[in-house]
Order: C-alpha cells, then sequence, then structure tokens
C-alpha cells in the first residue's frame, strides 16, 4: 500500500537536513554531509537511516548529546589507527576513518582502523561501498554499547545494541555488499513500522516479560521496555554470539565502550579493515565472475529470482533516482516540529 506524504528527490533531501542541522548549531560544510549521508540512505531504500532521523539528531544537539563541530583526532596511529570522535556526529568521524583506512590500505596493500567516542555513524554500508569503490575488499563490525536493544534468545532484559557487522567488495564492476544487524530486526526498522503504523513482522519482538509481540512500540519504552531478538531464528543463539563479539571486537579498538546501561545514547564504536584487491587475480578474474553467474543462473522456487546482497539497495536507488522518495506524513509532522524547535524553515519541502 502506498505511504502518503511529500515526495523529494536526493537534492531536496539533502537541503531538507542541511537546514534543520545549520539551525541546531552545526557548521555548513558538517551539515551537509551529515544530510546528504541520510538522504542516500533513502535513495538506497533504507529509510529508517534516513531523514526521519533528523529530529532525533537536532534534539541531541541542542541537548548537548552530540558536539556537532568538534574535529576528530587520531588518538594512535600504528597497526591500528584509532580515532577519538570526541562526541561528534558519527557519520563525520566515520568519513575521517574511512579516508584514512582506503588511503593507507592502497599504499601498503591493507590496514585496520577503529573509532570510539563517536555519535550514530548511520548506514554502515555508506562507509563499506566507498572502500569497495576505491578496490578494496572491506570489513566492518560496529558496536553501539548503550545497549538495551537485544537480549539473549533466554533472557528477558535486552543486553546489547544491533551490532551490525559489514562486508564489501567490487567484483567485475558489480557492488557486493552485505551490511546487517546481528538481529532480527534493526531498530530503525521498528522506527519505521512506528512512523507508518505498521505492527513489527511476527517472532522479532518480545515484550519485557519475555513474550513474542508484534507491538512495535515496546522496544525502547520508558517503562517495562521489550527487545529484539538476536539473528537465527531457532539458532538465535548463533545471532547473540555475533553480537557479542562484535561488541568485543568494536570496542575493544574503540575505547572499551562495551555495552552497558551508561553509555550515552546513540553513541557507537567501531573496527574497519580493509585489503587491496584491485590487483587480486581472483577477485578481478573470469573464474570469481562465472562462478556468480552459475550462481544467479540457478534454478529457483516459484519463479522467484536470485540477488546477491547489494543489488536490493542499487534497485532502490534506480527506482528511488526516477520517482522520488516518499517521506510519510508522521515522519514529515516530527520534521516540521524539529524545524519549529531549532528556527529552521522547511515548509517548502514538507509543508
Amino acid at each position: 500500500m502506498p505511504h502518503r506524504g511529500k515526495v523529494l528527490d536526493f537534492e531536496q533531501l539533502t537541503e531538507l537536513g542541511s537546514r534543520l542541522l545549520i539551525a541546531a548549531g552545526t557548521n555548513d560544510d558538517r551539515a551537509r554531509l551529515v544530510a546528504s549521508q541520510l538522504a542516500m540512505s533513502n535513495m538506497k531504500g533504507h529509510d529508517s537511516h534516513g531523514v526521519c532521523l533528523l529530529p532525533t539528531y537536532c534534539e541531541q544537539v541542542v541537548g548537548g548529546i552530540i558536539a556537532p563541530n568538534e574535529e576528530v583526532t587520531m588518538v594512535d596511529e600504528s597497526d591500528t589507527d584509532i580515532f577519538d570522535g570526541h562526541f561528534t556526529f558519527g557519520q563525520i568521524t566515520a568519513d575521517v576513518a574511512t579516508k584514512r583506512l582506503i588511503s593507507v590500505a592502497k599504499n601498503h596493500g591493507s590496514h585496520s582502523v577503529s573509532f570510539g567516542h563517536s555519535h550514530h555513524v548511520g548506514r554502515v554500508g555508506h562507509y563499506a561501498e566507498e572502500a569497495a569503490q576505491a578496490g578494496l575488499m572491506i570489513l566492518i563490525l560496529l558496536s553501539t554499547p548503550e545497549g538495551k536493544l537485544v537480549c539473549h534468545p533466554n533472557s528477558r532484559a535486552a543486553l546489547f545494541g544491533t551490532n551490525p557487522i559489514c562486508f564489501a567488495v567490487t567484483v567485475a564492476g558489480r557492488l557486493i555488499l552485505l551490511d546487517m544487524a546481528t538481529a532480527m530486526y534493526a531498530e530503525g526498522k521498528l522506527r519505521v513500522a512506528k512512523a507508518r503504523d505498521e505492527s513489527a513482522p511476527k517472532h522479532m519482538v518480545r515484550d519485557h516479560r519475555g513474550n513474542p509481540t508484534r507491538d512495535a512500540h515496546v522496544v525502547r519504552r520508558e517503562q517495562d521496555p521489550g527487545s529484539i531478538m538476536p539473528l537465527g531464528g531457532t539458532a538465535a543463539y548463533k545471532g547473540f554470539g555475533l553480537a557479542l563479539m562484535v561488541d568485543l571486537m568494536a570496542a575493544a579498538h574503540g575505547f572499551g565502550e562495551f555495552a552497558s546501561s551508561t553509555a550515552t545514547k546513540g553513541r557507537n564504536c567501531a573496527w574497519m579493515y580493509a585489503v587491496d584487491v584491485s590487483d587480486n587475480e581472483y577477485v578481478r578474474g573470469n573464474a570469481l565472475t562465472s562462478w556468480l553467474t552459475r550462481l544467479l543462473e540457478a534454478e529457483t522456487i516459484d519463479g522467484e529470482t536470485l540477488t546477491l546482497p547489494g543489488d536490493p539497495e542499487q534497485a532502490a536507488f534506480e527506482e528511488r533516482s526516477e520517482h522520488g522518495v516518499t517521506v510519510e506524513d508522521f515522519t514529515c509532522q516530527q520534521l516540521l516540529k524539529a524545524a519549529k524547535q531549532v528556527g529552521a524553515s522547511i515548509t517548502d519541502l514538507v509543508g
């Protein structure tokens, strides 16, 4: 069913975000970078990481949780460069770290970087895609140390964030990008479900007693919050194990910000590792391309099609480049409310 709202293109989405963030106190260039990344998330079909985040970002800038104009600094230059985000936008911190990763890996064959003391980075696949386009094969582990979203299969309480893991490489000009939460459902998708007045999918969310529910509002509820199930269905212990290892490995390189109840809301830390495969005969040769072709030509069930990781994002980008992005009425109202609070004018875009 189509969702009611305003239809905006990439430039309009970016302009929307820039106005709000600048009015909230962010320098122009930084506001444009953050806004363009949120807009691109919408373009790639990930509305959960798009402009719907702007009201929260504005609130946290005004409230002092985000330090919008703090400089990112390298605090350790070694086999793994470590960056301190000083609690600025995660998009700024991750952008600095990714550019350093690409530069050193291209010169030396491989490299790793990490960062902490950073706010929400947005869509992790954005940084992986940038590295893959530069000829790198990349792994990103991201921990959200505030936790309290994802439970153990046998626990009532939430213990971790959704702790995404991301891989990317370009093969014969085709981007293969796997960007996924280690939970059954990303928190941002619950935010979208709430905005659309939709239920959560079955078997993905629990209430505070550990009972299955389809109420998308239970997670992050002030009193008696529910939780999201780890990835894996009946083998959810595997998803929990992945979330635990992502938390350990990312936090160990990111100022020890392990999952806890005391971390500041929105904080992220990450570890990235990349290898230059631009001249790798196995990645660039015909054998791998032929294998991918055979995979995609495999017989399917009931006329379904096979896709590779990254294909849905590319399809969404092509469709939305032609038809635009629908920003739902609920999100428009939240954006207008945020604009009023920070003194921005956006009625020409979502009014």
